[in-house]
């Protein structure tokens, strides 16, 4: 039992404080704690009184009273307690409903501004690369990384007066962000620096440019000139810390030491720099070993993965098993947070991705799901498309499996991954069942977490 700092009367009707908030499951129920953006998972019987003490859907039992209909009244006065002593709730004399913290718009600001716009294009400039990954075949629709896009050559390639189309058509949606992608954007440098000081030109502040790293060097003097007054992140794709493993999967030797040539030289000139580490079957024995080194180097780092069948090269169980993991996808819960999920899908709302052909596409790894092409149609009225809105808008509530899962407000999904198994609403690819009657921990205990 925990030290009481001060009498709780269990006499009341329990009320939990703005920053906390209780999302309710299929079976189990999750508290989300916005001050340190922590989900606290809870069974079945702790759910059912939570709701009965909190005056959710009409209940009115003060604690004592709600206690008296449990059978394990020792561990829910237990977190009675707990949930009073660290700030997190109350005990009221009358069962008045304490407003929450409100999460995004009000009901009538949602009506008034209910079509979002755009925020964010990525274009593929060039979809030609100067690497051969292992794993990577031109044309093919196994889900690889951003950035990582390698297609078949094409004799209807955009030019850089289309991209420059492209570009006005996007700023005048909304668009304030710029996302170049590839294969490997530098192989084009004269389309590439057209493209950037076009963008600049509009009004284009923020940009991301993916890149394999191994041209950095060479073009650097380009670079520091057409990003200047401009907030640039650099986002390098890498396989291993070691040059046998990275050269082995790139088949490109010598792809190593340029890769930290370019990074040696972006932050030298003071480029923000991101590490975009691809996990693989061939890596994913020495992750442990991988993060220490990236972190060891003072750059920050997200984890891919390349989700393909254990029949495919760079593809395995283990691997799908790892990056199935729910856990990897949980994000430090704000209220932010709370409101794009609750409106929005937190990666596909308010983007659209071209390709060196021009196809329009939700994101540059849905690249099943064409949405148009802006050779033909406007990019205004692709992004007016149902087809697009329905992406946009694709909440958890939306989506079978999260709909049930107590989890469903703080855990990133990605819909390329889904759809690269088959339906566009499932989620298989993620091993936590909502509907069992066993624990998020004991559930990836069993997997071998």
């Amino acid at each position: 039992m925990v030290e009481l700092k001060e009498q709780v009367d269990l006499s009341g009707y329990l009320r939990l404080l703005p920053h906390m908030r209780l999302v309710l499951g299929g079976r189990r129920g999750c508290l989300y704690n916005l001050l340190n953006g922590a989900m606290y998972s809870m069974n079945n019987a702790v759910t059912d009184f939570l709701v009965q003490t909190l005056g959710i859907n009409h209940e009115e039992l003060t604690v004592i009273d709600a206690l008296k209909k449990s059978a394990n009244d020792k561990e829910l006065i237990e977190i009675v307690y707990q949930l009073v002593n660290n700030g997190d709730a109350i005990i009221l004399n009358e069962p008045y409903i304490l407003k929450s913290a409100r999460f995004g718009r009000s009901p009538k600001l949602k009506q008034i501004f209910s079509s979002k716009g755009l925020e964010r294009i990525y274009l593929q400039i060039t979809s030609l690369c100067n690497l051969n990954c292992i794993f990577c075949k031109p044309g093919s629709k196994m889900l690889r990384s951003t950035g990582c896009l390698r297609g078949l050559i094409s004799d209807n390639t955009m030019t850089i007066e289309d991209w420059k189309e492209v570009l006005r058509q996007a700023y005048k949606a909304g668009a304030k962000t710029l996302i170049i992608y590839g294969g490997e954007p530098l192989l084009t440098i004269d389309c590439f620096s057209e493209v950037i000081i076009y963008a600049k030109y509009l009004g284009f502040k923020d940009m991301i440019i993916y890149t394999n790293g191994t041209l950095i060097q060479e073009y650097m003097d380009i670079l520091y000139k057409l990003f200047n007054g401009v907030h640039v992140i650099f986002v390098i794709q890498w396989f291993s810390h070691t040059k046998k493993v990275h050269d082995c999967i790139t088949q490109k030797s010598g792809s190593f030491e340029k890769m930290i040539s370019g990074i040696n030289k972006l932050k030298e000139y003071s480029f923000t720099v991101y590490i975009k580490y691809v996990i693989t079957s061939l890596t994913i024995n020495n992750f442990s070993n991988e993060i220490n080194y990236i972190k060891s180097i003072k750059i920050p780092y997200h984890c891919d993965y390349i989700y393909s069948n254990k029949s495919m090269i760079g593809g395995s169980n283990e691997l799908l098993n790892f990056a199935s993991n729910p856990s990897m996808r949980f994000q430090k819960i704000t209220c932010s947070i709370i409101q794009m999920y609750e409106e929005e899908h937190p990666c596909l709302s308010g983007q659209i991705a071209i390709n060196s052909d021009g196809y329009a596409f939700p994101c540059p790894l849905m690249i099943g799901m064409k949405l148009g092409c802006v050779k033909s149609i406007p990019l205004g009225k692709i992004i007016a498309l149902n087809e697009t809105k329905k992406w946009w808008q694709l909440t958890p509530d939306k989506r079978l499996k999260c709909r049930d899962c107590e989890f469903r407000l703080g855990c990133f999904d990605c819909r390329a991954v889904q759809l690269s198994i088959n339906d566009e609403t499932d989620t298989q690819y993620c091993l936590y069942d909502p509907l069992s009657l066993k624990s998020f921990e004991e559930q990836l205990k069993e997997r071998g977490f």
